[in-house]
């Protein structure tokens, strides 16, 4: 979750917020557990994170691997890398290929239609006498 969201509930969610979401995803991958899976107070864990505290990279981790994912854990969100920084940094590790670009490239276009439909029913719900709840309907259109 972003770090930002701890202190401040109303923080929007971003890019950047998924971007730290994917560095945790990443140590995931290296460690194979779950983020401070040894820790019972949430509270305490929220504003240690808050503050900056993250997890240490597990032995034989590649350097580049977690300078990667560090990066995307940095606290303010416009340090962080873009999601095409990080597919050419994967890509100078030798992960990434074409494939991986033309599914982020999907991704955005999916994201852009979502957002332009979702502008759509936002402006036909303010300007009609319907009150329907449009986060149900498209969490069951999600869903199917």
């Amino acid at each position: 979750m972003e770090p930002k969201r701890f202190k401040d509930a109303n923080f929007p969610y971003t890019k950047s917020s998924d971007i730290y979401s994917f560095g945790v995803l990443m140590w995931e991958i290296s460690s194979g557990c779950p983020p401070f899976k040894d820790c019972d107070d949430k509270v305490a864990l929220a504003i240690s994170i808050n503050t900056g505290t993250r997890e240490n990279a597990v032995p034989d981790t590649p350097n580049e691997y977690e300078k990667l994912y560090r990066n995307c854990w940095k606290q303010e969100p416009e340090q962080r890398p873009t999601i095409i920084e990080i597919l050419n940094e994967f890509e100078k590790m030798g992960f990434g290929n074409n494939v991986i670009r033309e599914l982020v490239k999907d991704n955005e276009n999916l994201t852009s239609e979502s957002q332009s439909n979702a502008e759509s029913l936002e402006h036909v719900h303010s300007s009609s006498n319907f009150h329907i709840n449009w986060n149900k309907e498209l969490a069951n259109t999600q869903s199917n």
